[in-house]
């Protein structure tokens, strides 16, 4: 170690799971089971997200994220994605983004309180955004939210916007600095596993909003909730059938459960 260097350095060395299977003397085999296993484990975190509601005063905000169609076909070699492979750094389609764009919706509902609902859509539509607000929130409760027209016809809400178009970015009490400060922290954990399948997203979502609404409790603490899950005969035959990733998917972005 060379003088000034701090006895632990940020330089890691890198190296690819080939490389760490033989080390940990793992084959084949049980790379698979690890990885069913994983899933496993996601899946009844899951649970505990079926069906959770906000109340109260309620932000709400969207982005389109970009993913494809990730993954090997269903028995082995490449998959056919119906269409030319997108190259890296392509320039986006204009206008708004849609699942058939490779675009699909991530709308975030976000409580004053602190709790969160993610919902991934394969458009912003007035319907589809109506649909989400009835299932993230509780009729009655108070919306804020920009100046998007999808936002301005929802129902059963009290509803009051800023317009960003006009640099309008709070007025009071009203403002949606809450979710898009959330969407600081979504990107970063989506573009960790370096392309998504659009169809798997609800449960990236979903596993992502578990450690969110249980931040109060420790890593340790939510892992026992996991096991705790995982380990119930009843939840654990739902996880290993991807039945819980199933019930998240509102819009039908999913259409095969991998587990």
């Amino acid at each position: 170690m060379s003088a000034g260097q701090p006895p632990y350095s940020h330089r890691i060395p890198v190296e690819s799971g080939d490389v760490i299977k033989q080390r940990c003397g793992c084959n084949q085999f049980a790379t698979r089971t690890s990885y069913r296993w994983c899933w496993w484990l996601r899946n009844a975190a899951l649970s505990y997200e079926m069906h959770r509601q906000l109340e109260g005063t309620v932000e709400a905000d969207d982005l389109y994220h970009t993913t494809g169609q990730k993954g090997q076909a269903p028995h082995g070699g490449k998959k056919s994605l119906g269409r030319r492979a997108r190259g890296r750094r392509k320039k986006r389609e204009p206008g708004r983004g849609h699942y058939d764009k490779d675009r699909p919706a991530i709308i975030a509902w976000v409580s004053r309180q602190g709790v969160i609902v993610l919902h991934a859509t394969r458009d912003f539509t007035v319907k589809t955004v109506q649909k989400a607000a009835d299932l993230a929130v509780k009729t009655g409760s108070r919306l804020y939210t920009d100046s998007a027209s999808s936002y301005q016809a929802l129902k059963g809400y009290g509803h009051a916007f800023v317009n960003h178009t006009k640099k309008e970015y709070a007025r009071g009490d009203v403002h949606e600095n809450r979710a898009e400060c959330l969407f600081s922290l979504l990107k970063p954990y989506l573009q960790v596993f370096r392309g998504l399948s659009k169809t798997n997203l609800p449960g990236y979502l979903g596993f992502f909003q578990f450690p969110r609404n249980l931040r109060q409790l420790t890593a340790f603490e939510q892992a026992e909730m996991i096991l705790y899950a995982a380990l119930d005969p009843a939840v654990a035959s739902r996880a290993r059938r991807g039945d819980f990733v199933r019930c998240l998917d509102h819009f039908d972005l999913l259409q095969t459960a991998r587990n």
